[in-house]
């Protein structure tokens, strides 16, 4: 349930991320999408505050939020700012597996 007391749509819409996050589990590009527009909207682009807002988060508070480690959340973001839209795609399909993407077959 989304407070009353938040006003601020980015505010509601990381509340919403956040809670639903643990309920995609079974689904890791779901995940990653997720978690990429969770950390937009926390001020972090490419590991670094964008607008240097006093209440943005750190990428250990994200992780923490998300309810995974902070290795889990750097390696969907650099899924998600390395990768092609074809290779993500592919991703996405099922054609190939993060493990052949992080296990050396594709350099991420």
């Amino acid at each position: 349930m989304i407070r009353e007391d938040l006003e601020d749509e980015d505010e509601k819409l990381k509340k919403l991320l956040a809670t639903n996050f643990g309920r995609m589990k079974n689904d890791p590009n779901k995940q990653r999408k997720v978690a990429v527009q969770y950390v937009e909207l926390c001020g972090l682009r490419h590991g670094q505050r964008g607008d240097y807002r006093q209440s943005a988060l750190t990428q250990a508070d994200i992780a923490q939020n998300l309810g995974i480690s902070e290795r889990a959340l750097r390696e969907l973001l650099e899924i998600e700012r390395k990768l092609t839209p074809e290779i993500k795609e592919l991703l996405d399909t099922g054609m190939i597996s993060k493990t052949s993407i992080t296990g050396g077959d594709i350099d991420v």
